[in-house]
């Protein structure tokens, strides 16, 4: 059973992401594997994960992580990254993934960062917002995430 649900996730996320594969202008199909406001083993930044590395960013664990054949691997096909900015004091804070784009050997993640306004009324909770990114891997050997200000949050070689 486990195995099922394992090759149904990974093939719904290869195909979204090789349907998406032959954009133009440089885009790329990047897609919002979690975005979840409790990642405590997220780090700061940019950093590459395997899907079993996003069952523990929500605090869990998957039964069972081995892939019935080489072919079903999903790290064959697709990359995962996770994007952070560490602990925050309200519920308020977000990710919201905008896309992706390709110049180069460079790919760079757009998202918008999310906070709440100065006048709202949050519960007062140590949050830690992350953003999980799927994209089919490529001809690239960086990738950078970038908010919608243009500031860096992180760069990897891959």
């Amino acid at each position: 059973m486990i195995e099922a649900i394992w090759r149904r996730l990974t093939l719904g996320l290869v195909t979204t992401l090789l349907l998406g594969a032959c954009a133009s202008n440089g885009t790329l199909t990047a897609t919002e594997v979690l975005n979840h406001q409790n990642c405590q083993a997220a780090e700061i930044g940019l950093r590459k994960v395997s899907f079993a590395d996003v069952a523990k960013l929500r605090g869990s664990t998957l039964l069972s992580m081995s892939a019935p054949d080489a072919a079903a691997d999903p790290d064959e096909d697709v990359l995962l990254f996770v994007l952070a900015k560490g602990h925050q004091p309200t519920p308020g804070y977000r990710f919201e993934l905008k896309g992706a784009r390709q110049a180069g050997q460079v790919v760079t993640i757009e998202f918008s960062w999310h906070t709440p306004a100065p006048d709202s009324v949050q519960a007062q909770v140590i949050t830690f917002p992350c953003l999980v990114v799927g994209m089919e891997r490529g001809d690239y050997n960086t990738v950078r995430a970038v908010d919608s200000n243009g500031a860096l949050l992180g760069e990897l070689r891959i």
